[in-house]
């Protein structure tokens, strides 16, 4: 059996997929299968995939109509064969000894590995590992107790494929921003033991277009509440949310400190985030209740305050 499914999707990333499929194609650790997801690439990418399908006939190369990377990684996941699966975005790359350094260690009864990142960004490289040493959790909360790189992403993680299967966990294709947390999560949420590492092994490029540097607007807010709703959702399906409640209200409280920080409000987000509060009392503090039927507006504007009141003091 295959150790190992590398999922890729791709659209137009041109000047960065030799990287990418280069450190994937030369791994020391050699029980993978490379599965790439061409989503209708129209800048380059598609001649560069033909480039290493010819080189390398072992990649297992798809080409779609462009239907976004959730589909694209849907799609891999649909003809993956290995123990274990791994996502890796296509504008980034990985370290060569990745796979061999996770896979000399024994893993049979964990569900989830996690390792850290580099931030390439101009020239400057940053750091992120998980913890100063190997930490392996027995249960979800514990993990997420410890869970220290945030926000939760799927290149940052390998998975057992079989609990994908059991608990049919896919990406939700509908969603255009924190797919990968709701996917993770659920991850999370079924998955029995969990290894952090305290190794970097994932190279971010930070480009100037990418997600990172996009302005927060209405669409994007708004997905944060599918986001967490349908988690509520899927956890209340498994008889799990209430094992959950601190969790669903730490991303609760951290997406409305960020919507406090927004200049404007429209009262379309006000309006949703009121709904969202109603909808999900059973699961929310009492003061999400409080913003939910009380002045919204006040109780933005009091965040705002001590926002500015904290960083006075800690000038």
């Amino acid at each position: 059996m295959i150790k190992l499914s590398i999922i890729i999707p791709v659209y137009n990333v041109s000047n960065y997929l030799n990287d990418c499929l280069s450190s994937v194609v030369n791994q020391t650790f050699k029980s993978i299968e490379i599965i790439v997801i061409n989503d209708g690439s129209t800048d380059g990418s598609s001649e560069i995939c033909n480039t290493f399908k010819t080189k390398y006939p072992s990649i297992v190369l798809i080409n779609q109509k462009n239907k976004g990377v959730s589909s694209a990684r849907n799609e891999g996941l649909t003809i993956a064969k290995g123990e274990w699966v791994y996502f890796l975005d296509a504008d980034d790359y990985l370290d060569n000894d990745i796979f061999e350094s996770i896979f000399s260690h024994d893993n049979h009864d964990i569900d989830v590995i996690q390792f850290g990142l580099r931030s390439h960004k101009n020239g400057i490289i940053q750091s992120f590992s998980t913890n100063q040493k190997e930490i392996i959790c027995s249960d979800s909360i514990d993990f997420l107790n410890k869970l220290t790189l945030k926000p939760v992403s799927a290149c940052l993680h390998l998975i057992k494929r079989d609990v994908l299967i059991k608990n049919n966990i896919t990406f939700d294709e509908d969603m255009t921003h924190n797919e990968d947390m709701l996917f993770m999560y659920k991850v999370f949420a079924v998955s029995s033991k969990f290894k952090l590492l305290n190794k970097v092994f994932y190279n971010q490029v930070i480009r100037e277009n990418s997600a990172t540097r996009i302005t927060v607007d209405y669409p994007i807010i708004k997905q944060r509440l599918i986001f967490i709703d349908r988690l509520v959702s899927f956890l209340s399906e498994k008889k799990m949310v209430i094992d959950f409640k601190k969790e669903v209200n730490n991303l609760c409280k951290y997406y409305f400190v960020q919507l406090s920080k927004q200049e404007k409000i429209s009262k379309e987000i006000i309006e949703d985030y009121k709904f969202f509060f109603r909808k999900n009392k059973f699961v929310l503090s009492d003061k999400y209740l409080i913003i939910a039927f009380y002045n919204f507006n006040l109780i933005i504007w009091f965040l705002r305050v001590k926002t500015k009141f904290r960083t006075t003091i800690n000038a």
